[in-house]
């Protein structure tokens, strides 16, 4: 793992013995000088799924919270494992800052009031609509998308050097995942997607983004030249019944998809189905040309 440089001290801040509200709601009411102060850092502790959905339910909250004051400092705390999300690494205080790069300065710590809430996802702001792709053709999904790249970068580290740039890439979702969020993708078979998108492209080069190695596999059928990751961790084969568990927690398993998602988004263009990776790429390369398959 790369050592972790601080830009400030506050990207490894410590929760420590401070309250941890349930939401910002409860924050708010709890403490009503975060509608007005200047000097407010508020931490969002992760929402405990996946990572794509822990980045947008954080730019979820900032937006709401930064339309109430727009001189509040608000920042991801990514300190809480569980049973889907498993990207925090042990070690460090907040892992954000182990995959993103900030963009906007900060004060020293003792220049702020710090708060800390849980990320939670609100009703008064539009939550990430990933049925559309590429996601940044809605709004609300821009708006989500705008604000995660004007405070942070993905960095530089997670671009891979040995791979060249493809003429497509690929992302095949396992069929648990689809069948849990969305099942009716599943009525037609990834066979057969693969099979009309090798009729409807033309490429030399194709890159396959698939934590299931069987699917990597299953693109070889289809297309000549496959480029893959070979050091991502990937579970066997699928199966629609239930999702498969990757054992390792931490840096390796956030890093494995930041790498792909980086790669994809250096792609000419690239085929997704409904998900956050959409939205992950997006915060590398809002312009890759993307479309649904």
């Amino acid at each position: 793992m790369e050592a972790f440089t601080l830009q400030n001290e506050l990207e490894n801040y410590p929760i420590g013995n401070s309250y941890v509200y349930e939401n910002v709601h409860d924050l708010i009411v709890a403490q009503p000088s975060v509608r007005s102060a200047s000097n407010v850092l508020i931490y969002l502790i992760n929402w405990p799924y996946g990572f794509g959905s822990a980045l947008s339910v954080h730019a979820q909250n900032a937006i709401y919270l930064r339309k109430m004051n727009s001189d509040l400092t608000v920042l991801p705390h990514f300190s809480q494992n569980s049973k889907h999300f498993k990207y925090h690494q042990q070690g460090y205080h907040n892992s954000f800052f182990l995959y993103f790069d900030l963009q906007i300065p900060l004060r020293k710590a003792n220049e702020y009031k710090i708060y800390f809430a849980k990320s939670t996802p609100l009703e008064s702001v539009d939550t990430l609509d990933t049925t559309v792709i590429p996601p940044i053709r809605k709004p609300s999904n821009a708006a989500l998308i705008d604000l995660m790249r004007h405070n942070f970068r993905v960095r530089d580290c997670f671009r891979p050097q040995e791979l060249h740039r493809s003429d497509i890439g690929i992302h095949i979702r396992g069929a648990a995942q689809k069948k849990a969020h969305h099942p009716d993708y599943l009525a037609t078979s990834i066979d057969e997607r693969l099979k009309r998108l090798a009729n409807h492209v033309s490429a030399t080069k194709v890159f396959v983004m698939s934590d299931v190695q069987a699917y990597i596999n299953k693109a070889k059928e289809y297309f000549n030249d496959i480029t893959f990751l070979s050091d991502i961790m990937r579970v066997a084969n699928d199966s629609h019944d239930s999702i498969p568990e990757l054992t390792n927690v931490g840096f390796k398993l956030g890093s494995d998809i930041l790498r792909e998602c980086y790669v994809m988004s250096e792609c000419d263009q690239i085929y997704v189905s409904e998900s956050n990776i959409p939205f992950i790429i997006s915060l590398i390369n809002p312009n890759v040309k993307m479309f649904g398959f």
